[in-house]
């Protein structure tokens, strides 16, 4: 079983299917109601446990009882979650996210303070026990921090490259060996979301850079 440890964002999203959201102000009776498991790296541990692998997730949490849901989501998803830190007097984030008929979502999200906590805690000679580690760009400290550690193991790293500064995509672009952008997240790395700009991903040393697109366009992608 392949173990892969994930690095970054937890958080808790509260999810209503409507038919369809008015243009003004007003108020929509919901169709059904759901609460999940949000955040990029909370997402994909859950994922890959439920393919059956071995999913291991770090990251901080506030103290509070948003972060004791997402603990128990991740553990009910079969990832090994006790890596989700909590920090007293911090908060978890948590999202509504509002889905019409069509399948188009509308989301109002709050990331939480826990994403300022510091690094030092991360337990990173376990990095050797991993297959793969990663790593998405929320909680930047503990990316670089959990990639950097993985690079130097030998072990192969991946950065979830969505939308930040510039600088922080930059600098996590550089550690990691793959990096998998979002449509936005490859605008805000190169200025533009085009194929080639893909090439500057590159330039930093990564392997393989591909990009997601909306269902209108195929996914693309350039190795070395």
């Amino acid at each position: 079983m392949r173990r892969v440890i994930c690095v970054g964002h937890a958080a808790l999203d509260r999810i209503y299917a409507v038919s369809s959201w008015p243009a003004g102000s007003g108020k929509v009776a919901a169709l059904r109601f759901a609460e999940g498991g949000g955040g990029m790296a909370a997402n994909a541990a859950a994922a890959i446990a439920r393919l059956g692998g071995d999913a291991v997730f770090w990251g901080p949490a506030g103290d509070d009882a948003t972060a004791a849901t997402i603990h128990a989501q991740l553990v009910a998803d079969g990832v090994d979650a006790s890596g989700l830190r909590r920090f007293g007097g911090l908060d978890s984030s948590h999202s509504a996210v509002i889905v019409d008929a069509r399948g188009e979502r509308l989301v109002v999200g709050l990331r939480g303070s826990a994403l300022q906590a510091p690094a030092d805690w991360l337990p990173l000679a376990g990095v050797r026990t991993a297959d793969a580690m990663l790593a998405d760009v929320r909680w930047p400290q503990g990316a670089r921090a959990a990639l950097e550690a993985a690079r130097a193991a030998g072990i192969v790293t991946v950065l979830d490259g969505e939308t930040a500064p510039v600088d922080v995509l930059d600098q996590l672009a550089r550690a990691a060996d793959h990096v998998v952008f979002s449509q936005r997240g490859l605008e805000s790395f190169a200025g533009s979301g085009r194929d080639e700009d893909l090439l500057r991903a590159l330039a930093c040393g990564v392997r393989l850079a591909a990009v997601t697109r909306p269902a209108a366009r195929a996914a693309s992608s350039a190795a070395r």
